[in-house]
């Protein structure tokens, strides 16, 4: 019996390392989701992508788990129209890192698994489904309901109503019953799901 519960709390250890591992990871890439470059053309800070592995240990034979490797995120900067910025290249475009909101609540799954239902994406076309994040996203959260509009005169009507800047993309509202807003954020800030997700529950 003691053995027994010898190897499940060392189970839960390594369960525990890994875990702390990826959470140290995701608070890295909050922490750098603003470094851009500082000459022409030169990189952004790159998103991290943690990855575990199952080991058998081999005094216990227990099935262990383990932090593999940390690896960059390899899909593509999104640019921002910023002539004057010191790192804009000769088109004018400066390149920001790839964190964003949609990776920020892929990081924190457990917890948006819980609520996708009550989710919904609001897109200016069908073309933005074919962005590998927002791809992947819905991939991991399928009961997120999607809908499209031209973000008009309506997206600048909520805006001014929730007293956010109408210019600034995403707008994220969160609502109590259909029509009541009780929240708004408009442009993206890091850690911007997690506090979202912190309201929510709230």
């Amino acid at each position: 019996m003691a053995g027994n519960l010898s190897v499940s709390a060392d189970i839960a250890v390594s369960g525990m390392k890994a875990q702390s591992e990826r959470l140290r990871i995701i608070s890295e890439n909050m922490a750098n989701a603003d470094s851009i470059g500082i000459r022409p053309g030169e990189d952004p800070y790159r998103r991290q992508v943690v990855t575990f592995k199952d080991y058998i240990d081999k005094e216990t034979g227990a099935k262990m788990v383990k932090v593999d490797k940390v690896v960059p995120d390899e899909s593509q900067f999104p640019l921002k129209y910023d002539p004057n910025h010191p790192a804009a290249n000769a088109e004018g475009y400066v390149a920001m890192p790839n964190v964003n909101p949609l990776i920020e609540m892929m990081d924190l799954k457990e917890k948006y698994e819980k609520i996708q239902k009550q989710v919904i994406f609001i897109l200016r076309s069908k073309d933005s489904l074919k962005n590998a994040t927002m791809v992947k996203c819905l991939e991991l959260f399928p009961e997120i309901q999607v809908y499209f509009h031209d973000f008009g005169k309506d997206k600048e009507m909520t805006a001014r109503r929730m007293y956010v800047d109408s210019e600034k993309l995403p707008l994220m509202v969160i609502t109590e019953g259909p029509c009541q807003g009780i929240f708004a954020a408009a442009g993206y800030s890091v850690g911007m799901a997690d506090m979202l997700m912190r309201i929510f529950e709230a």
